[in-house]
């Protein structure tokens, strides 16, 4: 499965994407936190991220607005997560 497939099975349909890229151990090295409209630009944006050394990450929530990325803030999600130890 290619990752457009992937997100777009396991994101909500409405809503801004969230990406968030961290650099190095420490916090002065670098975080970014970034809200895309559309899954390729999510897929474009975290690719050249991680290709100049960052870590991305996206949230598997969307969002109404570009406020925060907090779980309280995120309507809508379309997967269901378990931890099973």
């Amino acid at each position: 499965m290619d990752t457009k497939t992937f997100l777009n099975t396991v994101l909500a349909g409405r809503g801004f994407f969230c990406s968030f890229s961290a650099k190095g151990v420490k916090a002065k090295d670098g975080k970014k936190q970034t809200f895309l409209e559309t899954v390729d630009e999510l897929i474009d944006y975290t690719q050249q991220l991680s290709d100049s050394g960052w870590d991305t990450y996206f949230a598997l929530g969307r969002f109404p607005d570009k406020s925060s990325r907090e779980a309280d803030a995120s309507p809508w999600i379309r997967s269901l997560f378990m931890d099973v130890d």
